[in-house]
């Protein structure tokens, strides 16, 4: 049995949260880079150019990426062997981590949740509480995966249930094609597919944390519709079973597509175009899709 002390998962939380408020992940910066040099439009290269410069001065001065620093969305899978030393819930821990992490006087991020949301939506003022998932699994280990989720992402989610004639591709291009400015584009699309409705979502929202080897999701993409790497630059799916098998398709399909759009601020004067400094989009993957690099 292995026993994890509540201060320890406390801690890991906040330090997470803060790290990912102002470091992209290499292998964005990576794509990215790749994207400028290949890049002919000179609004598109300046776009990127900003992005790029954005990612470095907020890892050099450890400030935040985006004004926007997120609903901060906490996914767990806990071993069967595994006891923790509290008698706090997962919320409370996960809320309190939270709250150190977003009032930190040293890079204070915004606090965006609203308490009572139907009527006095009164702002919590530590951006509690986070979004928990708890997922049981066997073995005597804890592994936490923490994402903060902007806005734009969240307002430009759609989510629908398909006829098995329908197509999921047109219908991800249709929208795509509707969705305007409001999730900062480029951004990566994430599909969640089959399940109900909430596994959908769920499966979109945990698979987001892993990692997409981006030379075999471009073609992918192409090969699956061609319009959707037009669009959106990146892509990439999560599903549930064989439910988007035609073959195997149920009655109906639920189907759920998320946004996360990547922060740019304007060049101040006299600053470099060049940007090294790893950092923060993350794709969509599955675990039930275990291919890597």
């Amino acid at each position: 049995m292995t026993i994890i002390q509540e201060c320890d998962i406390v801690d890991s939380i906040a330090e997470a949260l803060q790290f990912i408020s102002y470091y992209h992940p290499p292998d964005f910066i990576r794509h990215m880079k790749s994207a400028l040099e290949r890049e002919e439009s000179s609004s598109a290269r300046d776009a990127i150019t900003q992005i790029l410069v954005n990612s470095r001065m907020a890892a050099i001065g450890r400030r935040p990426i985006c004004q926007d620093t997120g609903t901060v969305n906490v996914f767990i899978k806990l071993g069967m062997k595994v006891s923790i030393a509290s008698d706090r819930t997962l919320q409370e821990m996960v809320d309190v981590a939270i709250r150190r992490a977003y009032l930190n006087d040293d890079n204070p991020l915004r606090a965006s949740i609203v308490l009572d949301p139907i009527s006095k939506r009164t702002n919590s003022g530590d951006n509690t509480p986070g979004m928990v998932h708890v997922d049981l699994v066997s073995g005597d280990k804890m592994e936490i995966a923490v994402s903060a989720k902007g806005g734009g992402s969240e307002n430009k989610a759609r989510f629908t249930v398909l006829e098995p004639s329908d197509s999921v591709s047109d219908w991800v291009v249709k929208n795509v094609a509707s969705l305007g400015a409001g999730w900062c584009p480029p951004g990566i699309l994430g599909i969640g597919i089959g399940g109900s409705a909430d596994k959908a979502m769920l499966m979109l929202m945990s698979g987001r944390n892993g990692r997409v080897p981006m030379s075999r999701t471009a073609a992918w993409s192409n090969a699956w519709h061609p319009g959707v790497r037009q669009r959106t630059g990146f892509t990439s799916t999560t599903r549930h079973g064989n439910t988007c098998r035609p073959a195997c398709a149920p009655s109906s399909m639920s189907c759920v597509c998320e946004w996360r759009g990547a922060s740019a601020v304007r060049l101040p004067s006299g600053v470099s175009n060049s940007a090294s400094i790893p950092g923060s989009l993350q794709t969509v993957s599955d675990s039930s899709l275990k291919e890597r690099d």
